[in-house]
């Protein structure tokens, strides 16, 4: 390192969401021109998708990028807050399982600092200066 601050996986994760949503936005253009003719009616109204052109393909394509990208990073999201929450239930359970061990052995440690208080030799009587 050149002691500058590291990212760590931060720009690989950007730069494989990036590719991910180009590649997307190059096969819906695909996708696109290939199209059947068929009509689709919003409110009423009938709309052919392949005769969609200037700023409404644009809008269409943008809106396509943009809802890869939202849904790569809600993925990401939830498996990461899935991941801290099974860290977390195990964490929980590897305590519950130490306070349940201590509890099982709790007589064997008392009485095992019971013996090694009686075999300790016993402290010098404090002398004073008389």
């Amino acid at each position: 390192m050149s002691g500058g601050r590291s990212w760590g996986w931060l720009p690989i994760a950007a730069a494989i969401v990036l590719v991910v949503a180009v590649l997307m936005g190059v096969g819906l253009a695909l996708a696109w021109s290939h199209l059947p003719a068929a009509n689709i009616s919003i409110d009423g109204e009938p709309v052919s998708l392949p005769a969609l052109a200037g700023w409404q393909a644009v809008l269409a394509f943008l809106l396509g990028v943009v809802a890869v990208v939202l849904a790569a990073v809600l993925v990401v999201g939830v498996l990461a807050i899935s991941i801290v929450a099974a860290l977390l239930c195990v964490l929980l359970v590897l305590v519950w399982v130490a306070v349940g061990l201590l509890l099982v052995f709790s007589p064997v440690l008392l009485l095992g600092w019971l013996l090694w208080r009686l075999s300790r030799r016993p402290p010098a009587p404090a002398t004073t200066p008389g």
